[in-house]
C-alpha cells in the first residue's frame, strides 16, 4: 500500500453492515477491484485536502435498524458502491431431509454446493420485496438522492447460499438486481452473462474508475470433498466472456 491513502473501516453495533472508506487524492487514476465481498485496496499520493471520497458496503439486513447512513451522508462521498449481499433473500430450510438434499448434491442436481443442504433458494417475490424495502428506507432513499450508487452481488442477493451458475433464477435475479440499483433498460448488463460493470467518477479534474466484477453468475461449482463429482476441469469464478471484458477495461 503506498503512503498517502485514507482508509478506514468502521463495524457498526447494531448490524452486520460493513463501511470501507477509500479517499483517493488529486491527479490520480485509482483502479478499484470488487469481486464479491471482497476489494481491492488502493492508494495515491499528493494534498490530502484535494480527493475523491468513495464508500463501500456489504452484507446488510434490511430488517435490522440501519444507523449508518446518516454517517455516510454526513461524510459526503462522491460515490456508494454496494459490495454484495445487499440483501439476504436466501432462507434457511425449516426441517431439511439432509440425506436426500446430500444426495442430490453428488448427484450435480443442486444448485451450490454444501450449503445448499441447508438453504432454500430465493423466492423472486420475495428478493423484490426486500429490495423494495430498501429502497424506500429513509436513510438509504435520502443516499440515492445525492450520490451515485454502483454495485455489485455475492450469493444471498444472487439467490443462494454460495451460488454458482447451476443456480436456475440467476439471470430473473439479475433483473432484479439491477432494478434495485436503477439501471437502465439499455444499459450493457440487461444482456450480459453478470453484472459486472465499470463506471467512471469524475470530480473536478479528478477521475476513478471502479471496476466491480461478478464471482456469482459464472461460478463453477466448488470441487473439495465431497463434490468431487461436480468438477469438470478449468474451474473458474468469473467465466470466459468477463475475463475478456475484464483485459479490455484494464487495457483502457
Amino acid at each position: 500500500m503506498r503512503a498517502g491513502e485514507k482508509e478506514r473501516k468502521r463495524e457498526m453495533p447494531t448490524t452486520s453492515f460493513s463501511i470501507l472508506e477509500i479517499s483517493v487524492l488529486r491527479q490520480l487514476i485509482v483502479l478499484v477491484i470488487l469481486a464479491g465481498t471482497s476489494s481491492a485496496r488502493n492508494a495515491a499520493e499528493g494534498a490530502v485536502e484535494d480527493k475523491v471520497r468513495i464508500m463501500l458496503g456489504s452484507c446488510n439486513k434490511v430488517e435490522r435498524k440501519q444507523p449508518f447512513w446518516e454517517l455516510i451522508i454526513g461524510r459526503r462521498p462522491d460515490a456508494w458502491v454496494w459490495m454484495g449481499d445487499n440483501v439476504y433473500a436466501d432462507t434457511k430450510r425449516s426441517s431439511p431431509n439432509v440425506l436426500a438434499q446430500f444426495i442430490r448434491v453428488l448427484r450435480g442436481e443442486e444448485p451450490t454446493g454444501y450449503e445448499s443442504i441447508m438453504f432454500e433458494p430465493s423466492d423472486l417475490t420475495r428478493l423484490r420485496k426486500m429490495y423494495e424495502a430498501q429502497k424506500a428506507h429513509p436513510g438509504y432513499k435520502e443516499l440515492r438522492e445525492k450520490i451515485p450508487i454502483y454495485g455489485t452481488w455475492d450469493d444471498h442477493d444472487y439467490g443462494i447460499n454460495d451460488g454458482d451458475y447451476r443456480y436456475t433464477l440467476r439471470e430473473e435475479s439479475k433483473q432484479a438486481f439491477l432494478d434495485f440499483l436503477d439501471v437502465s433498460k439499455s444499459d450493457a448488463r440487461r444482456q450480459r452473462n453478470g453484472v459486472y460493470a465499470a463506471h467512471d467518477v469524475r470530480v473536478g479534474d479528478r477521475e476513478v474508475k471502479i471496476v466491480l466484477l461478478d464471482n456469482r453468475y459464472n461460478k463453477s461449482p466448488y470441487c473439495s470433498w465431497p463434490f468431487r463429482s461436480l468438477c469438470r476441469g478449468g474451474e473458474d469464478f468469473l467465466g470466459e466472456e468477463q475475463w475478456e471484458w475484464l483485459g479490455q477495461t484494464l487495457a483502457e
